[in-house]
């Protein structure tokens, strides 16, 4: 089996972007990075929203971005198959942003 390249796009429209790997696949998060082409202003925030172990669910803000100080972000983020995780981006009211995440499907790990 092979690894295969992965993004989404993310607006501050409020919308979320949920992802679930294909079943035995991980989905291996790498990068978070603003669009140069689109109007950026202020700080924005990528959160995720996925269940804990014990089945509840959990958010945290993974990284904050801003156009002219830090544009981009390095993550080191595994999800598996068999949970649902969804991304969105908060700020202030006046926060507008596009930013698009990548990274690559790799098989899972033989439990």
């Amino acid at each position: 089996m092979s690894v295969a390249f992965w993004s989404t796009k993310l607006t501050t429209d409020g919308k979320s972007v949920v992802v679930q790997p294909p079943e035995n696949f991980v989905l291996i998060v790498t990068n978070a990075a603003l669009d140069i082409e689109s109007n950026n202003k202020g700080n924005v925030g990528l959160k995720i929203t996925t269940d804990s172990i014990d089945g509840s669910k959990d958010s945290a803000i993974l990284c904050t971005l801003n156009g002219e100080k830090f544009p981009q972000h390095s993550l080191n983020l595994c999800l598996g198959y068999d949970v649902e995780s969804s991304f969105s981006l908060v700020g202030a009211k006046d926060a507008k942003g596009t930013v698009f995440l990548s990274g690559y499907f790799q098989p899972a790990p033989d439990n």
